[in-house]
């Protein structure tokens, strides 16, 4: 398993653990996804000693675990790990909600059957209080505190993995575009005679992406999501990810974000800036964006991502005059907004009516489901 089906198994196991009565609090979620992806395969023998190992605390839980997982999996293996040294530390190496492992136990970890299946695609996952399938849809206002943090722990674990496009700098290879000079030295070399065709073909180079982050007051119950969307941009591709604040000023936060806990790494970029929870000033804030970084390589030919709900205090047509100069500079410029995830919201506020006609997609950032689609949009 990884990505999607990663954390939707491991929400869905987890609900099913707390109906048995096993304590399990969304930091071990998070150690446990980060213990799975250190087994070279999912097969059955890794799942069950990477989540053991992780999701247990206490011997009682042991046979809870053991029905639950023979439940949900079909079955468990039959002989113990073999044993060695600890596994390449599982706990060390996770991404902890709070900063700490919770007391998430250590062990050897078996290698696991190359030709293992893993989960049992007749399944649905998240079957449960805290069921994946509706928790991924729903709308995170209308989350309890425990699922709140379970979402907010696997959109930590969200990544959009590297982007390349095709720079105009050419280099030797490919069978298509004849290297002129390369092919007339060669035969200058030969006497006249023309040995052999001589190829270039343009290089791959990594594109950017940047992330506008709106932390105003109306956006208080989405922000801490859309930054922990940030922060895995970061961590997937900390060269090429540029990560911003928006309210009163714009407030870069990349540095901040490269943290190895979330927690600790929103509570970093919180405190770079002092508009957080204020008013929005959308245009003055996006025409300082692109003065300080719109020149350099930063915006030019970049995924551009805005996150807001358009609320505006400025003046609306200078908010369209700035996302117009952001679409000419940009690859791709996406709107973020999570009240589109509303039943029958329609723009209404002028600065974002007029802004949208200058925008390439438009994505709702209201829900776990959103914010995995904009994953797959700023991939591409």
């Amino acid at each position: 398993m990884s990505g999607a089906d990663l954390a939707s198994e491991l929400v869905g196991f987890a609900a099913e653990l707390r109906l048995a009565g096993v304590a399990v609090d969304p930091a071990r979620i998070a150690v446990a996804a980060s213990a799975l992806t250190e087994f070279p395969s999912a097969g059955p023998d890794a799942i069950y000693w990477g989540t053991r190992l992780t999701l247990c605390s206490r011997k009682a839980d042991l046979p809870l675990f053991d029905a639950a997982f023979a439940a949900r999996f079909g079955r468990r293996p039959a002989a113990e790990p073999a044993p060695g040294p600890p596994a390449e530390p599982v706990v060390a190496t996770a991404i902890p909600v709070d900063g700490t492992a919770h007391g998430a136990p250590e062990g050897p970890a078996d290698e696991p059957g190359a030709d293992a299946s893993g989960v049992d695609p007749q399944r649905v996952p998240g079957v449960g209080a805290a069921g994946v399938e509706r928790l991924g849809a729903r709308d995170l206002r209308t989350l309890t505190e425990t699922e709140r943090a379970e979402v907010l722990a696997l959109i930590a674990l969200l990544g959009a993995p590297a982007r390349s496009r095709r720079s105009m700098r050419r280099i030797p290879g490919g069978r298509t575009r004849i290297d002129v000079g390369r092919t007339a030295s060669a035969m200058v070399r030969g006497g006249g005679e023309l040995v052999r065709l001589h190829y270039r073909r343009r290089t791959e180079q990594p594109r950017r992406l940047v992330l506008l982050l709106d932390v105003s007051k109306s956006m208080r119950l989405y922000s801490d999501a859309l930054l922990r969307f940030g922060y895995a941009a970061v961590r997937a591709d900390p060269r090429t990810t540029e990560v911003f604040t928006l309210g009163t000023r714009c407030t870069r936060i990349t540095s901040a974000l490269r943290a190895r806990n979330p927690d600790l790494a929103l509570r970093t970029a919180t405190r770079l800036g002092a508009d957080w929870g204020g008013g929005t000033l959308l245009g003055p804030t996006l025409r300082e964006f692109l003065r300080r970084w719109g020149g350099s390589g930063t915006v030019r030919s970049a995924i551009v991502v805005i996150a807001s709900d358009g609320c505006e205090f400025g003046a609306p047509e200078l908010l369209a005059r700035q996302v117009a100069r952001l679409s000419r500079l940009a690859q791709l410029l996406v709107w973020v907004n999570p009240q589109q995830g509303w039943p029958g919201f329609e723009p209404s506020a002028p600065g974002l009516v007029d802004s949208l006609s200058y925008v390439d997609r438009t994505l709702p950032g209201h829900s776990l489901d959103a914010l995995r689609k904009l994953a797959e949009v700023v991939s591409r």
